[in-house]
């Protein structure tokens, strides 16, 4: 299955629509806002998924999840031990 790249594209299962602060951007997953580039999700997005999903944690589980699988096709040479830290470790 061929995904688009993140570059202006929405992230996983969220509608169009205005761009929401600190998203991934790029096929290294670096935080749109952030200065200097912080990898993605940076500990604004975390505070905010923290809060948009506080009464569903499966679901912020899941979404992590989906984005963590579209980081290992876009970085492939980087270690799934150390994207599955970045991505879900930080959130249980």
């Amino acid at each position: 299955m061929n995904l688009p790249s993140r570059n202006d594209v929405p992230p996983l299962g969220r509608p169009s629509g205005p761009v929401l602060p600190h998203m991934p951007y790029g096929t290294n997953w670096v935080c749109r806002d952030c200065q200097p580039p912080a990898a993605w999700p940076c500990p604004d997005a975390r505070a905010r998924l923290l809060k948009e999903y506080e009464k569903d944690r499966i679901g912020m589980h899941l979404y992590l999840a989906a984005a963590m699988v579209r980081a290992c096709q876009d970085m492939p040479t980087m270690p799934a031990g150390l994207l599955l830290g970045r991505f879900i470790g930080w959130a249980r």
